[in-house]
């Protein structure tokens, strides 16, 4: 006689009952609630900074794992109620996460700096520019955004070179070095002001307005330009800041360009004939005789 076979004993036993057999594969574990979770990886590490660093590679794993996307909220949302003990986790995970995190991990650290009171700390603007160097496009944007809000000196060649490697970057960059005040934008404004698109070109020319200083003579310099589009926008940026310094080159530009546009050839000679009414009243101060 023919012995059954275990598996055979089985589908007999499902046919006389009619009840489901699920094996361990195919049965699912209800979901373990992401608090419990993050309350165990806490108690796990021990210390702040171990205890961050683990919720930082939750939120944030460094391999392709499949890890539920409230847990990893739950787990960034957490990380940054931890403050300025947050930034050094940050700054490690920003470089060992998939590149397509690094954008969020860049919008946590300024997430971090909501939750800090006390006065900017260094660490904040350090992960900022592990950000530039380290970070994809998006997350090279916040950044330079958040960098040039508090005009953080060391950003300024990072960003510079964020750009030159990543056309993507250009327009934020723009903007960021106009925000920075810092002369030493003013070469690779300079390049933009003269040879960038159209919309460059005059964000460019505005961010080297906005800078004052010596790079005003960039500008100065452009309404010289034999390119029209060059000249009419350093005159755009140059006139509603215009001061008796600039008097010569704007009387130059609307005498020798009269024809490049009313839109800017009569609001600078509006400012000429101001600053030339100006120039008159200081002179005749000057000239009135004092008592004797």
């Amino acid at each position: 006689m023919s012995q059954f076979r275990f598996a055979d004993l089985l589908v007999v036993l499902i046919l006389l009952t009619g009840t489901p057999i699920h094996s361990a594969e195919t049965s699912v574990a209800p979901a373990e609630d992401p608090q419990m979770i993050l309350a165990r990886a806490r108690a796990a590490a021990g210390s702040i900074e171990e205890q961050a660093l683990s919720l930082a590679r939750i939120a944030w794993p460094a391999e392709s794992v499949s890890v539920d996307h409230d847990l990893r909220a739950r787990a960034r949302q957490e990380l940054e109620n931890y403050g300025e003990d947050a930034w050094p986790a940050l700054r490690v995970q920003l470089r060992l996460a998939p590149p397509v995190l690094r954008a969020d991990i860049a919008a946590a650290i300024v997430g971090a700096r909501r939750r800090h009171r006390h006065g900017l700390p260094p660490e904040f603007l350090s992960a900022l520019e592990d950000a530039l160097w380290a970070g994809t496009p998006d997350a090279q944007r916040i950044a330079m955004k958040e960098l040039s809000r508090y005009r953080y000196p060391p950003a300024l060649l990072p960003i510079v070179d964020a750009a030159q490697a990543d056309p993507r970057l250009q327009r934020p960059a723009i903007l960021a070095l106009g925000r920075m005040n810092d002369d030493r934008a003013a070469a690779f404004l300079g390049e933009f002001l003269d040879r960038g698109p159209d919309i460059e070109r005059r964000l460019a020319a505005q961010s080297l307005a906005q800078i004052g200083g010596r790079s005003l003579d960039v500008l100065r310099l452009a309404t010289r330009s034999a390119t029209k589009a060059v000249r009419t926008e350093a005159v755009r940026a140059l006139v509603p800041i215009a001061g008796l310094d600039d008097l010569t080159v704007l009387h130059e530009f609307v005498g020798q360009h009269p024809d490049d546009g009313t839109e800017v050839v009569n609001p600078a000679r509006d400012r000429v004939m101001f600053l030339e009414s100006l120039l008159e009243a200081q002179q005749s101060q000057a000239t009135v005789p004092g008592p004797n």
